[in-house]
């Protein structure tokens, strides 16, 4: 048998070969993978640097929009700031949303090239070509395209504007922005996106960061009265409450501005406000502004009134330099009153709405509480308005029936006179000849005389027939000495118009004149009434001229019961303005642009404006609730009252260049108490109290009381700082948010009180900021961002 072994040569070689050819392709395979990557790499790198590109594109557009926005929010500033009188008076419209609505007009115009007409276009299309304006004008239009078309819903401008609440936010959103960019390589990125431009929030509060009463020297939310003493003396702004400012009488003979001794009170400041009257009590003497220099200031009261006086010599004296803005009457009341006003006077209420009159309605809206006159029914008093600019009194004088005897009345009785002496109420009586008994007034004994069937009052056909109502008269039944009855029937004109012409035509008789002239003898003293010759009067007016005599006064309305409407639109604003102010200081504010003219007299409304409330209690309160003599949270208890005080040391040095001072009083202290309290001299800084407080001594900076401040000490000068008081709260607020660590007063209640104030408790009405803070990038945004989408 013969074995044979097997040949396998060769068999290493092919093994050599497939080992090669795997190593090849493997390598092959590596080679093409690493290739792929190189490939995928760049053409990533290609994308994303095309990618970035179109973002570059998108910021151009983003920073052409930031342009624009701006250009319509400065337009729409300066459009506030021409027209804030008017937009203010508007009772249906706010500063804010008039703002809005011009920022978003300017908008749509802009991107649309149309106007903003809501009420005739229901759809708007922003135009692709105007976004293309914003792009780099070195880059080739045929490179980047904004694509899209204004003639269809792809470029659709959303609009949202609604004005009816002002914390509603207002926004243009521009829908579906396209950008295609193609480089030359031949990469594209699409980016489609929602651009949404929103309204800035303003703050038009306030013209400064810092709040308005910050400005303020005195704040009384119930009175300030000045009760004894001379030399007293307000450097700086004034609010005082419903009980208005009250200068009464102490040892002054003569007036001189100049003197301590010539005058019981002399302010001198930019503004004073009063929700009451401005009054001068028996023959107190008051100097308001600043003649030498000067310098005016601004005036705010429902009246201006001398008071008292009766059987006295000496002489109630009131000299105001400034502009004067009153809701009712300028009344010369006390005996011996000495009035001189310069700058300006504006009484300016027609009538309960400034509005024209129906005659059906003329008794509801044109009354005495509700129509600016100037009276005087002090005896021998004197009146000086000859230095003013401007003299306007939008309203008449009445014959008040407060004091009649039995029934209430709701009328009092029109006069034809904006500018009247009392004497010239008998110019409204009926003639005698038109009275059963033959004379007016009618003692009550002779009422029962009148025969069964007979007209109290006969007055002959076509005589006034075309001036009085149907009723022709009204009664005034008074009582005579408090005992004796009388009855004073007066004529009832059918309107204004009839009440001014038939006092002309009553003074043009020279008999009635002369009856006139002599009983205002007695009322009138030295120059009698001086007027401004640029004046405007609702109805007559009686002036002192050249030769002594008493003349009807000329630029008096001729439609009383339809004034122009500039008129009366200034007459809204003005009592809006007022009511403002006395709400919260500023002009304009939704309080002041809503509900009627007038506030309620039993609230306080600025003080729980000013400092902070929870509920209707105020912090202050809440944080001296407890009983007992020291409190945590720095106050101490002393007769009845909790007091905090502050120190200041802005240097650091140790030594404190103010104080504040926090106060729950509920019955009335003075600055001596606070002396004790504190332990230390009274320094200048702020004062806070809830209740009332009397200023014995010098002082600077600002005082708040939720009560009456009253003056009583003779030389006492109170000045303000707004620039300290701002300093103060500058200092405290950087203060408190600083850790003890650091040397601040974070976590320590004994040294806070910055959330005393609304402003800085978070519950301000200026939540808005100022146009110089205002970043407009950070109102620009984008939604619905999405890319490569066909």
């Amino acid at each position: 048998m013969e074995i044979r072994r097997k040949n396998n040569r060769g068999s290493a070689l092919l093994l050599v070969i497939i080992a090669v050819c795997f190593i090849a392709i493997l390598g092959s395979l590596i080679l093409s993978l690493t290739m792929t990557n190189i490939q995928m790499k760049h053409i990533d790198y290609q994308a994303k640097e095309n990618f970035y590109e179109t973002e570059a594109v998108l910021e151009e557009l983003h920073a052409g929009l930031e342009e624009l926005s701006s250009d319509c929010l400065y337009q729409a500033y300066n459009y506030i700031l021409l027209h804030y009188s008017d937009i203010t008076q508007d009772t249906n419209s706010s500063v804010k949303s008039e703002f809005d609505s011009h920022y978003i007009s300017q908008l749509v115009t802009a991107l649309c090239g149309q106007a903003y007409a809501p009420a005739s276009v229901t759809a708007y299309y922003y135009k692709p070509e105007v976004l293309k304006g914003f792009l780099n004008s070195s880059r080739n239009p045929d490179d980047t395209i904004l694509y899209g078309n204004t003639e269809t819903s792809t470029n659709t401008l959303k609009i949202k504007l609604d004005i009816s609440d002002p914390d509603k936010v207002n926004s243009v959103t521009l829908q579906k922005v396209k950008i295609s960019f193609e480089n030359s390589k031949g990469y594209e990125t699409r980016i489609t996106t929602d651009i949404c431009l929103t309204a800035p929030n303003l703050n038009f509060s306030s013209a400064s960061i810092y709040p308005e009463f910050t400005k303020y020297a005195l704040i009384a939310d119930r009175q300030l009265l000045v009760d004894g003493g001379t030399g007293i003396s307000i450097d700086g702004n004034l609010y005082a409450g419903a009980e208005g400012v009250k200068v009464s009488a102490a040892n002054v003979t003569m007036p001189n501005p100049n003197d301590p001794a010539g005058y019981n009170l002399k302010i001198n400041g930019d503004t004073l406000i009063t929700r009451g009257n401005l009054i001068v009590d028996h023959f107190a003497k008051l100097f308001i502004g600043d003649r030498a220099a000067g310098k005016r200031m601004n005036v705010w009261a429902e009246n201006i009134a001398t008071t008292g006086n009766e059987g006295s010599a000496q002489r109630a004296y009131l000299n105001i330099y400034g502009n004067c803005k009153v809701a009712d009457d300028l009344m010369l009341g006390a005996e011996n009153s000495d009035v001189t006003i310069g700058g300006s006077y504006y009484g300016y209420n027609y009538n309960k709405t400034n509005q024209k009159v129906d005659d059906s309605e003329i008794h509801s809206l044109v009354n005495s509480n509700y129509s600016s006159a100037i009276l005087i029914n002090g005896r021998s008093s004197s009146l000086d308005m000859s230095g003013l600019a401007s003299l306007t009194v939008a309203g008449r004088a009445f014959v008040s029936r407060r004091n009649q005897a039995g029934a209430t009345v709701a009328d009092d009785i029109m006069t034809g006179e904006s500018i009247s002496v009392k004497s010239d109420q008998l110019a409204y009586l009926v003639p005698d000849e038109y009275l059963w008994w033959g004379h007016n007034p009618v003692m009550g004994s002779e009422l029962g005389k009148l025969p069964e069937g007979q007209k109290a009052v006969l007055v002959p056909a076509g005589a006034l027939a075309d001036l009085l109502t149907n009723r022709q008269y009204v009664e005034y039944h008074y009582l005579m000495g408090g005992t004796v009855p009388m009855v004073y029937y007066y004529l009832e004109f059918k309107d204004q118009a009839a009440a001014n012409k038939y006092f002309r035509e009553y003074y043009h008789n020279s008999e009635n004149k002369e009856k006139l002239d002599v009983n205002s003898g007695s009322y009138l003293y030295g120059n009698g009434i001086k007027l401004s010759g640029a004046l405007l009067l609702a109805a007559n007016g009686l002036v002192t001229g050249e030769d002594g005599k008493l003349a009807l006064a000329g630029g008096v309305l001729s439609d009383p019961d339809s004034p122009d409407p500039s008129l009366l639109s200034d007459a809204i604003r003005t009592a809006r303005e007022y009511k403002s102010r006395q709400l919260c200081l500023v002009a304009a504010s939704s309080g002041g642009n809503t509900g009627d003219f007038r506030l309620d007299k039993t609230t306080s409304p600025l003080f729980k404006a000013i400092i902070s409330q929870e509920g209707s209690q105020s912090v202050i309160e809440k944080e001296t609730s407890e009983d007992s003599t020291a409190l945590s949270n720095g106050f101490v208890k002393d007769n009845g009252s909790y007091y905090k005080k502050i120190p200041i040391d802005m240097g650091g040095d140790g030594f404190a260049e103010y104080s504040v001072y926090i106060i729950r009083n509920e019955r009335g202290i003075t600055t001596d108490d606070i002396i004790r309290a504190a332990a230390s001299e009274l320094s200048n800084g702020i004062i806070i109290t809830t209740g009332d407080l009397t200023v014995k001594a010098n002082y600077k900076g600002m005082i708040i009381s939720g009560g009456r401040i009253l003056l009583s000490n003779s030389g006492v000068q109170i000045t303000s700082a707004p620039e300290m008081v701002q300093s103060i709260l500058s200092y405290a607020l950087e203060k408190e948010k600083t850790e003890a660590s650091a040397g601040g007063w974070h976590g320590m209640a004994t040294r806070q009180f910055t959330h005393y104030f609304t402003d800085y408790a978070g519950n301000g009405y200026g939540s808005g900021k100022n146009i110089d803070e205002i970043k407009i990038a950070e109102y620009i945004t984008y939604e619905n961002w999405k890319k490569n989408e066909r």
